[in-house]
């Protein structure tokens, strides 16, 4: 499935984030516009990794973070071994679904 980087509403506010660059598909641009591409992602990128833009925090064993896997962007910092163990343990739960589920609870007596 072919999906843009982030998608916007129509006043051009971004609603939704797609970005994985480990499993990014090859891109398929027109020539002249791979140079434009190529600054606007770098461009991109460097936003990503400024810490004003990122929230660093340990959970502790039994604890949960749950957000929007399209409006936040995720990841792990390096882990040193010989500091303990680490387990993380991550799922995907369709929006729709658990909407779904809630009325089916609501509903029950």
């Amino acid at each position: 499935m072919r999906e843009p980087i982030l998608r916007c509403d129509a006043q051009g506010r971004v609603v939704e984030v797609r970005f994985n660059n480990w499993i990014r598909e090859t891109m398929q641009l027109p020539p002249e516009t791979i140079e434009a591409w190529y600054t606007a992602y770098q461009r991109f990128w460097a936003l990503l990794h400024q810490p004003r833009h990122r929230i660093e925090f340990a959970l502790a064993p039994g604890q949960m973070v749950a957000f929007g896997n399209r409006r936040i962007l995720h990841g792990r910092g390096a882990f040193n071994p010989a500091s303990g163990r680490r387990h993380l343990q991550g799922t995907y739960l369709d929006r729709y679904m658990l909407e779904s589920r809630l009325r089916v609870l609501a509903r029950q007596p």
